[in-house]
This record gives structure tokens, C-alpha cells and sequence, in this order.
């Protein structure tokens, strides 16, 4: 199973960067999180720039339900209660 891209660490970011990973093999290798319906979310040039903001202490760090509720492309009905 992929892991969620908002809860990977920093260090692990880092990596990717390094080994040269493209947004194309981040979206495969990862998913975005359930209560969010935002199209190809993880797509670095379209995609959600609070998800894909990778710099350190950036927003992909501060993902959750709380945060994201109020974003148009929030499900509600995928959060867990």
C-alpha cells in the first residue's frame, strides 16, 4: 500500500530530491489524502501547492482535516469521524 505524501518526513523528501524523482513517479509512489478531491492533488506543476510545497517547514508538513477543511475540494464524507 502507498504511503500518504503529507506524512512522510522531511528526510525522506530529501531523498526523493536527490534521487532525482519526478512529481510523475511521487504521484505513483504516494497518495494524497482521503478527504481530499482536489484532481491529481500530487501533480507538482497543477496539483495542490499546500501537498507539494516540499521545502523544510513547508505546508505539506501541515496537512490534516483541520487544515484542509475549508478547501472547495474537501470531502467531508472521507474524513474520519
Amino acid at each position: 500500500m502507498n504511503k500518504y505524501f503529507h506524512e512522510i518526513p522531511q528526510e525522506e523528501i530529501e531523498s526523493l530530491i536527490a534521487g532525482d524523482k519526478t512529481w510523475g513517479d511521487i504521484s505513483s509512489q504516494f497518495k494524497q489524502p482521503d478527504w481530499c478531491d482536489y484532481p491529481e492533488a500530487l501533480n507538482g506543476d497543477m496539483g495542490c501547492y499546500s501537498l507539494t510545497d516540499i521545502r523544510r517547514g513547508g505546508l505539506r508538513e501541515k496537512i490534516s482535516i483541520d487544515f484542509c477543511s475549508t478547501c472547495d475540494c474537501f470531502k467531508k464524507e472521507k474524513a474520519p469521524q
